[in-house]
This record gives structure tokens, C-alpha cells and sequence, in this order.
């Protein structure tokens, strides 16, 4: 899948006109990732948000000692939002699971740009909250259906 139309097709990137799509897709770089390979370690800094235009991505997270795995993501989702929050670290591991392409865009250029065009901005953000909002709600079901009977 192209870049561009990774983007149009992301939740994230909902409801921005062509314009738009366009100069967000020139801040994109396109990487390959292999099987196991690392993308990015919980508590490094963040530096980019990612869309898997292929294959697929595990986040894992140690807590309590145990690595666990949070979920499984395929193509069209968004990943390494923690660049664009604060503390602007790494929540989890990313690991692929198959062979892996990613659209990455830098949270500097990204930030700039949102800045330059406040629609573009506003509207990336409510989109970016309701992706947030929904995969934790996702987590929590998880959750519950992993703790019935413990």
C-alpha cells in the first residue's frame, strides 16, 4: 500500500481535505522491519508516529515483572503516539510479528506542521484522542474477559 493512501485510510487522518493528506504525506518515510524485529522499547523517548502499512505489530509491556503482550495490530493502525503526549516516551515495545512495513512520520515535522495549519491540527488531535480512547477501551475489555474466574 502507498504512504498517501495509508493516510487517507487512517482514523487518524479522517475528515482532512487532499491539501492536507498531501503535506502530511510528505513528512512520511516508509521502513521495512523484518520478523522479530524491534521498532521501538517501552521507555525510550518518542520520536515518530508510526501506520502499519503491512504486516504485523505486537506491543508488549513489562509490568510486575512479566513481559505481556497488550495487543496485536495489523495494517491501517496507529502506533507511537507517545511522541505527541506527555512524558513523550514509549509505553510498550513494538515487535513485528511478520515481515513489516511502516509509515513513519517524525513527531517534530508533525508538530510544525499542525502548527502551521490549525485546522489540520485540530482535527488530527480529536481524530488521535477518539483512536486513543477507543483502544483503551479495547484494553479494558481485554481485561475483563482475562480476569473472569481469577
Amino acid at each position: 500500500m502507498d504512504p498517501k493512501l495509508a493516510l487517507e485510510r487512517s482514523p487518524a487522518f479522517e475528515g482532512l481535505d487532499q491539501d492536507q493528506i498531501d503535506r502530511v504525506a510528505e513528512l512520511v518515510m516508509v521502513r521495512d522491519y523484518g520478523r522479530d524485529d524491534v521498532v521501538f522499547q517501552q521507555g525510550d523517548d518518542a520520536f515518530a508516529l508510526c501506520i502499519i502499512i503491512e504486516g504485523s505489530v505486537s506491543l508488549q509491556a513489562k509490568m510486575a515483572g512479566r513481559l505481556l503482550e497488550l495487543e496485536v495490530l495489523g495494517p491501517g493502525a496507529l502506533l507511537a503516539w507517545s511522541g505527541l503526549v506527555e512524558p513523550h516516551t514509549f509505553t510498550s515495545t513494538a515487535v513485528c510479528l511478520k515481515p513489516t512495513t511502516l509509515a513513519i512520520i517524525k513527531v517534530k515535522d508533525l508538530n510544525r506542521l499542525m502548527d502551521e495549519d490549525s485546522r489540520l491540527g485540530c482535527v488530527f488531535q480529536r481524530n488521535l484522542a477518539a483512536v486513543i480512547s477507543r483502544r483503551f477501551h479495547e484494553s479494558q475489555e481485554r481485561l475483563a474477559r482475562n480476569m473472569v474466574g481469577w
